[in-house]
């Protein structure tokens, strides 16, 4: 019997990335939902990236 290991691979890399996604996700709705309950204003300030990148 000849198995397929391949797509059962890449299936499992998608259930994991997909796991991951909403963790992540959900993760950053609940920072922001404590930060939105906490603020006394109506302005929520939230941190912020940087991103630097060389200019072609």
């Amino acid at each position: 019997m000849s198995h397929n290991y391949h797509s059962q691979i890449k299936l499992v890399a998608f259930a994991f990335a997909a796991v991951m996604t909403l963790a992540v996700n959900g993760s950053m709705l609940l920072h922001f939902d404590d930060l939105a309950q906490a603020s006394p204003a109506n302005t929520v300030t939230l941190p912020t990236v940087t991103v630097y990148g060389r200019q072609a």
